[in-house]
């Protein structure tokens, strides 16, 4: 692993001679070894400007380093959104949440016996989404463990390559979008909870105790979850998401390419 400490006296040189009055500055805790060549990366604070220099401590123009830049930025911001908010959405209980969930809608199958056959097909179709919303946080899961292990054994050999940039990616897009489905079904069968607990509502007694706790059950579930009614705003963020979220953008056509490259203190030209 790379550390300040650590760097080779040259390096450092050469970044101390790009540093300014008042900054400090971050290593990249790996090289980057891109088409057969190794590169360090810088980070300056409080600018929040960046530099990638060759291992032989050559500051190349951006025109010469824009696939390495562009690597180590996308690299190190999978990582940062795998152990930020992967782990945060990983440690939610949506497992246990959701298995306690369908136990409520077989419950409500069971136990409403008069249930008209759309509102059958709608519960089942519950059921079969809520079963998709455990695998996706199964899904999310492996890539954040997959994501830590990874970050690990690169920091471990001091280098990053192409290669593992594509699995941080996949990792990172894996988790993006198991949590874009996760939303989109809860909004998805919004409706659906609606029409199924105001049914249950004028045909719940106490002459069948069962489906009356069901019913209070799911009315709790429904409280807790996304829609379309009590939550436009979460519907218009994941229209305008959907319309990305399942493309694989090449990072040289993302749109902020260049107002990145912008923070590259390598030579313009």
């Amino acid at each position: 692993m790379i550390i300040p400490s650590n760097l080779d006296p040259e390096i450092r040189e050469v970044v101390e001679r790009y540093t300014k009055n008042g900054e400090k500055w971050e290593v990249f805790p790996a090289k980057l070894f891109i088409d057969g060549t190794f590169y360090y990366y810088f980070y300056f604070d409080p600018a929040e400007e960046l530099m990638v220099i060759r291992d032989d401590g050559a500051v190349l123009p951006v025109s010469q380093i824009r696939k390495v830049a562009l690597i180590a930025d996308a690299y190190n911001t999978s990582i940062t959104i795998l152990a930020n908010d992967g782990e945060s959405m990983a440690r939610k209980p949506i497992v246990t949440i959701y298995k306690r969930y369908i136990r409520v809608l077989e419950k409500i199958k069971k136990y409403a016996v008069n249930l008209p056959s759309q509102l059958q097909k709608e519960l089942d179709e519950m059921i079969s989404l809520s079963k998709e919303v455990i695998d996706h946080q199964i899904t999310i899961r492996k890539s954040v463990n997959a994501g830590k292990k990874l970050t690990v054994e690169t920091r471990k050999r001091g280098v990053v390559t192409e290669d593992d940039f594509k699995k941080m990616r996949s990792y990172h897009m894996a988790l993006a979008r198991s949590g874009f489905r996760q939303n989109e079904i809860e909004l998805e069968t919004s409706e659906a909870r609606e029409r199924l607990i105001n049914y249950l509502n004028t045909q719940v007694s106490w002459k069948n105790w069962r489906l009356w706790l069901a019913y209070k059950e799911l009315k709790h579930h429904d409280r807790r979850m996304y829609s379309k009614k009590r939550d436009p705003e979460e519907v218009k963020i994941l229209e305008e998401l959907r319309r990305e979220i399942y493309k694989d953008i090449p990072i040289e056509q993302h749109p902020d390419v260049e107002n990145y490259l912008a923070k590259l203190r390598n030579p313009k030209s």
